[in-house]
């Protein structure tokens, strides 16, 4: 299931009373234990070189570094700032642990120079260490050093690329918005994890909720440490006896004489992902005769009043520019997926979005997310923060397609990291639309109350798995088309089980 990440303030002010309340370093400790362990996960024997910070992150690495020199391995450790926290430095040294000026060779890097806490671009004796290591597997204390915790942006021009990231408690933004973290696994260290769960309970408008669509794992992670899962709440795929084709029927305008591909591609996404009925509105007889060319059983009409007494629920945007069409889906009391093109539309009337009544999901990359930004006074910059600001001011889902796929009704917020680049190729949004409204659809004739953040998650999940599947080759994945992903996603819903 999905995992929590919360804000570094959050996290820092449930820790810092606990910390006080536990005998000296005893937490710390307890961590530097489960870094130790991820050190051997990733490393069977060889020397494992310590970055240790000034700070707490500091003594972790140190702790573990005592840990594993007492196991065998020969540990090095560079100091990188003005002091060192002197119980972990004395237990390093006194295990064996020898502290070096200058860098050499590592098997193993564990980047323990700045948590949490720490602001601001590597100081430059740091950002030399992270050069020299660059390509040594690295496994970073909390969060990679050089990489904001909460934003997962770098801090400056180096920053450490993490191979493995181990926290405690729960994941931290950073790890549900930067690839840079690598495999996120967290370590159980009580009381500090019940607590920061609890946290996550108690106030879903503060935590980011952090799932994988894949799993593609270098490193297996050791018992104590949970990672990610590639894992969600799934819909029941197959229909019931009591359901028929008109179960969850969903509705399609998209494609026009100049992007006429669009649509086949929208129509691909849904009609792979449920086997209910799809109608797609086409006044284009390009865009209609392309569509029923490949897929027959498609119902093709002239207008979105033809459709509407069966569909549950519409998609406006891929490949079309139809205002009139806009306007009158924006009336109507079904839910309404907004891409593309449709975007751009409605941030010339940002107020008609915010009345409509019926729920509306946007779709946007990050071009079309600063348009959609600029005209209703949000960050125009793809980051969590104004994707929930945005959600809010536009009382919409919003999705924000990327590696790390954020989606936000402004309270419940999920971050879905792809596990791969295959997506990035023309059409692949034309297809999540697709997706995305067969499963709305779905939902909507499921029941009344309908979680329309949990549906784009599921979509996006579902989309990036089958993007995954259809990059495989006999010799490895490589690069695929976007109708290659509808066609794999019968297998992507046929293993989520």
């Amino acid at each position: 299931m999905s995992m929590p990440a919360l804000p570094s303030a959050v996290i820092t002010a449930i820790e810092a009373p606990l910390i006080q309340a536990a005998a000296p370093d005893a937490l710390m400790q307890q961590a530097a234990h489960h870094v130790a362990l991820a050190a051997r996960s990733m490393l069977a024997s060889g020397r494992v070189v310590v970055l240790a910070g000034s700070g707490g992150n500091g003594g972790d690495g140190l702790y573990a570094g005592a840990e594993l020199a007492m196991q065998g391995y020969q540990v090095q450790a560079i100091l990188t700032g003005s002091s060192a926290h002197e119980p972990a430095l004395q237990a390093f040294v006194q295990a064996g642990g020898e502290v070096i000026q200058e860098p050499g060779h590592a098997d193993l890097l564990i980047d323990a120079m700045l948590g949490i806490g720490a602001r601001g671009q590597l100081r430059p004796n740091a950002a030399e260490l992270v050069r020299h290591f660059a390509g040594t597997p690295t496994l970073s204390v909390d969060v990679p050093s050089g990489i904001h915790p909460d934003t997962g942006l770098p801090e400056g021009e180096v920053f450490v690329q993490a191979d493995v990231c181990v926290t405690f408690g729960a994941a931290r933004m950073v790890h549900g918005l930067s690839h840079q973290s690598g495999q996120v696994w967290v370590a159980k260290v009580e009381p500090i994890g019940q607590a920061l769960q609890q946290a996550a309970r108690d106030d879903a408008s503060c935590a980011l909720w952090l799932l994988r669509a894949i799993e593609r794992d270098r490193y297996q992670a050791p018992q104590g440490l949970r990672a990610i899962q590639a894992d969600l709440a799934w819909p029941q795929w197959e229909p019931t006896p009591t359901e028929h084709k008109y179960s969850g029927v969903a509705g399609i305008v998209a494609g026009s004489q100049e992007y006429p591909g669009a649509g086949v591609l929208a129509v691909a996404g849904a009609i792979h992902t449920t086997p209910s009925m799809k109608h797609v509105v086409a006044p284009d007889d390009l865009v209609k005769h392309l569509v029923l060319q490949r897929y027959p059983e498609m119902v093709c009409t002239q207008s979105i009043e033809a459709s509407s007494k069966k569909v549950q629920a519409w998609l406006f945007g891929p490949g079309c520019t139809e205002r009139a069409a806009l306007m009158a889906l924006m009336q109507r009391p079904e839910p309404l997926v907004l891409d593309a093109s449709a975007l751009g539309m409605v941030a010339e009337d940002i107020a008609g979005l915010q009345q409509r009544q019926a729920p509306t999901i946007l779709t946007p990359h990050a071009g079309e997310f600063a348009t959609l930004a600029s005209a209703c006074g949000v960050g125009a910059e793809p980051r969590l923060e104004h994707v929930q600001a945005m959600a809010k001011k536009l009382k919409c889902t919003v999705l924000l397609k990327g590696r790390f796929t954020l989606i936000s009704d402004g309270t419940h917020s999920y971050s879905v990291d792809a596990g791969h680049g295959w997506l990035a190729t023309p059409g692949s949004g034309d297809v999540l639309s697709g997706i995305l409204v067969a499963l709305v659809a779905k939902a909507v004739h499921g029941g009344p109350s309908v979680d329309y953040v949990q549906v784009a998650t599921q979509a996006a999940t579902l989309h990036a798995r089958a993007g995954w599947l259809a990059a495989r080759t006999p010799s490895g994945h490589s690069t695929m088309t976007a109708l290659a992903i509808a066609e794999a996603v019968p297998e992507a819903t046929a293993q989520t089980g």
